[in-house]
């Protein structure tokens, strides 16, 4: 997780996660052969906040 503070009032934050699920099988093509089996996933998130101060 990477978080940013771009000046007083933004914000942004980047969450990554890479796992390797090898109960759930996920459709897949590779060299035009279409194969069915566990393999790495990639998950990523973006946010951007705004901060307002009274």
């Amino acid at each position: 997780m990477w978080t940013f503070k771009v000046n007083d009032w933004l914000a942004a934050n980047l969450n990554t996660i890479l796992l390797y699920d090898h109960d759930i099988d996920i459709t897949r093509t590779e060299d035009n052969v279409v194969k069915t089996g566990p393999t790495t996933q990639f998950k990523e998130a973006f946010g951007l906040g705004l901060t307002v101060k009274f």
